[in-house]
């Protein structure tokens, strides 16, 4: 992948008056067992035949729990955040809400969470971070539209899109007046990465829509077969809706978006439960 990506140094479980001995690790009960139950499916809105995982929330770690493995540049891809290791390390940093999930596909379950460094310069605010027992990586999220002050960044779903095993983390990062955005994230070649589309869009290459009012609808979902996207909008014309449906395919073994084709249609009103990317959260359907 071309993206940066942060691998996390492993906490030393002792130390020593010379300080942390050779690969040693912050036991897993130091952070809880993060290989408890996964993701649970559960049906999509107007879409009964399809399901999409729902991610088990994290309750509020204790005083023991709040220990956070530090962080620090890998090899390949490394943050040039020079406040990435204090902010991810710190807990006061992290954002309220967690969410758990088998995110590097290796049929345990992973803890992800953000945190925000408010006086950080822009791109180097705010890291979505994975934990994996005693081991962490992170990622900067780079958004120049981030409003850390009204409207935070949040964690919104796990959601499988991709043909690979691991699921993908769904942020919440942009409010628009009707509208809000989401990015999505997720590991590749053991490293987190941010999908992106390939081909010409009006919105970023990174962002999805949904939500909206009467006078508009956004929403993305994903379909048959494995790894496909739709992003929809809808529009009102006369007394009907027009609808513009935008299908990509996951790449696979990246995340990029490859477009592969469009579709117009123009429904009744009550026909628009009928597309359950305009009538549900975003990748609801993605199983």
């Amino acid at each position: 992948m071309s993206f940066r990506a942060t691998a996390i140094l492993v906490l030393c479980a002792g130390i020593t008056f010379g300080g942390c001995g050779p690969r040693t690790a912050v036991p897993e009960a130091s952070l809880g067992d993060s290989r408890g139950a996964g993701s649970r499916p559960v049906a999509s809105p107007g879409s009964p035949s399809e399901q999409s995982p729902l991610p088990e929330p994290v309750a509020s770690p204790s005083a023991a729990e709040r220990v956070t493995p530090e962080p620090s540049p890998g090899p390949l891809g490394a943050s040039k955040c020079s406040n990435e290791v204090a902010t991810v390390s710190d807990p006061a940093h992290r954002s309220p809400g967690a969410l758990r999930g088998d995110v590097d596909g290796d049929g345990r379950s992973e803890v992800a969470w953000l945190a925000i460094d408010r006086r950080a310069e822009v791109g180097c605010q705010v890291f979505l971070a994975v934990t994996s027992g005693s081991v962490a990586q992170s990622l900067p999220i780079v958004q120049p539209e981030l409003n850390l002050a009204l409207n935070p960044p949040a964690l919104n779903a796990l959601a499988a899109i991709d043909t690979e095993p691991g699921l993908e983390i769904v942020v919440d990062l942009v409010i628009g007046a009707s509208t809000r955005f989401v990015g999505l994230f997720g590991m590749q070649s053991g490293a987190l990465t941010r999908v992106r589309f390939d081909g010409s869009r009006t919105l970023p290459p990174d962002l999805f829509a949904y939500g909206g009012t009467v006078a508009h609808l956004d929403g993305v979902d994903c379909r048959r077969p494995q790894g496909t996207i739709v992003i929809s909008s809808a529009s009102p014309t006369a007394q009907r809706y027009a609808i513009l449906r935008r299908f990509y395919q996951v790449k696979q073994g990246s995340s990029i978006a490859l477009p592969l084709r469009t579709e117009h249609r123009t429904v009744e009103p009550r026909a628009l439960n009928r597309f359950s990317e305009l009538t549900s959260t975003p990748f609801a359907s993605c199983t």
